[in-house]
């Protein structure tokens, strides 16, 4: 369900992205845990960007980041491909921001989650 949530992200489908946070939600997976999954797959995106800038062939990047699946690194690979590394970054800073203040502060946590991601 992560990956539907990504793809949508990604791929700035907003329907199909606020959908996806609805449905994990009502699964019971808390915005703290979203976004840290966010996070995390952002980061795989990020070091495998950095890895082609670094002109890291694809079974170094795999082994560098520990990734055994090939769909799933595939996934990865692509999405890395289509998305600028400064557009890459600002995500990443707004999730790690967004993260802090959910730990920290009390407030309406779905819709802003939703609100980060719709306007990034």
């Amino acid at each position: 369900k992560i990956f539907d949530l990504l793809d949508a992200f990604f791929l700035n489908k907003q329907k199909e992205l606020s959908l996806s946070i609805s449905n994990l939600l009502t699964s019971g997976i808390t915005v703290v845990e979203i976004t840290s999954m966010i996070a995390n797959e952002m980061h795989k995106i990020l070091l495998i960007k950095y890895l082609l800038n670094e002109n890291k062939n694809n079974s170094e990047i795999s082994k560098i980041t520990g990734i055994s699946s090939t769909f799933y690194f595939n996934k990865l690979l692509g999405t890395s491909k289509n998305i600028s590394m400064k557009r890459l970054q600002s995500i990443h800073n707004s999730l790690l921001e967004f993260d802090l203040k959910c730990k920290t502060m009390n407030f309406e946590k779905e819709l802003e989650l939703e609100l980060l991601l719709l306007t990034n």
